[in-house]
């Protein structure tokens, strides 16, 4: 939170900050149940998964990643669609160091390889840029 709202990238005030900064995952959990009742919002959004695709294309699971090893990024892409695909919506390419728990993520407008690229080229461009010492993501 720190480094998006020093960037101008959060709007809210240094009062609001704090609070984001002191409020628990299972709280906001606790708060949203409401609305996610009403929008009916499923936990689990995966697909079932076809065990023929898993011989073609290597897939790591969690217990697979060498979780001591800064470098070891997971990424995917995050739909700010609502409940409907249907028409435009903005993408997040989001990018997790699963050893540090860094993170990192670029707004794309489509989901293309073009896109996909150049929002990785951000996010390294970013990544080459020294800190200045933020630890907190």
């Amino acid at each position: 939170l720190d480094r998006l709202w020093h960037a101008r990238e959060v709007h809210c005030s240094e009062e609001i900050a704090g609070k984001l900064r002191r409020i628990s995952a299972k709280t906001i959990d606790r708060l949203l149940v409401r609305e996610k009742r009403e929008r009916q919002l499923r936990r689990n959004r995966n697909p079932g998964r076809h065990p023929l695709l898993y011989r073609k294309i290597p897939v790591k699971v969690a217990a697979d990643w060498d979780t001591s090893q800064v470098g070891n990024v997971q990424m995917d892409y995050v739909e700010h669609c609502g409940r409907s695909m249907g028409g435009e919506y903005l993408h997040t390419l989001s990018a997790m160091d699963i050893a540090s728990s860094w993170w990192e993520g670029e707004p794309i407008a489509q989901r293309t390889q073009e896109a996909t690229q150049v929002g990785m080229a951000a996010i390294r461009r970013r990544e080459a840029v020294p800190h200045s010492g933020d630890s907190s993501g």
